[in-house]
């Protein structure tokens, strides 16, 4: 029971720097490359795969699912008109977070069974 606690304490610990790469990317505090954002993103979600296995990256994807609403709230963007891309633009998104989150995990698992050098 420990193990998952500390595992869904990662998951939110990635998905806040998920979050944060995702403000300073919008905002323009720091002139960052989006290229550059999108890139550290991904590697967050398969670091979080990595560190804590499938539910810690889970749990990073729901926080880092909250970038959305927050595009609406906090920089008045939201490119949706009809529900039913706004409901497969975010299907699309979970896809493509739980397979960098599979992706981490697996390279840990590999690694663990000696399948990859460490």
């Amino acid at each position: 029971m420990r193990l998952r606690v500390q595992n869904v304490v990662l998951g939110a610990l990635f998905g806040l720097l998920v979050l944060v790469i995702w403000w300073v990317n919008r905002s323009d505090v720091i002139p960052f490359d989006p290229t550059a954002g999108l890139v550290l993103i991904a590697l967050t979600f398969v670091a979080a795969g990595f560190a804590g296995g499938i539910w810690a990256g889970f749990v990073a994807g729901c926080i880092g699912a909250l970038t959305v609403p927050g595009d609406y709230l906090l920089f008045k963007i939201f490119p949706f008109y009809d529900p039913m891309s706004f409901v497969m633009t975010m299907a699309v998104s979970a896809t493509v977070v739980m397979l960098l989150v599979t992706l981490g995990a697996g390279i840990r698992r590999f690694v663990a069974h000696g399948l990859l050098p460490a």
